[in-house]
């Protein structure tokens, strides 16, 4: 949970530092910072499910809900960079 937190804050902070700016390396880290929080975030609930009923369908479900959807978003993210990338050229 610590993770998310920590992620989630520098998610922030560099969401209001970039804000106005055309600074690609501000906006690269809080997108790397919001994979980070998703990721951690999914990981902790997932974890918190098996630790209240291990070997259940509920604690199968969430792990899976959560790998799927860490996967459907890193793999937005690398579409995103590039046809961001092709744009620019």
């Amino acid at each position: 949970m610590d993770g998310f937190l920590t992620g989630t804050l520098c998610v922030l902070a560099y969401f209001k530092l970039g804000r106005g700016q055309n600074n690609s390396i501000l906006l690269v880290q809080s997108r790397l910072y919001r994979a980070k929080s998703l990721v951690d975030l999914c990981v902790t609930t997932a974890l918190l499910v098996v630790l209240a009923a291990p070997g259940s369908a509920a604690a199968d479900s969430f792990d899976k809900f959560g790998s799927s959807a860490v996967a459907v978003y890193l793999c937005w993210c690398g579409v995103r960079t590039i046809l961001e990338a092709l744009r620019k050229q």
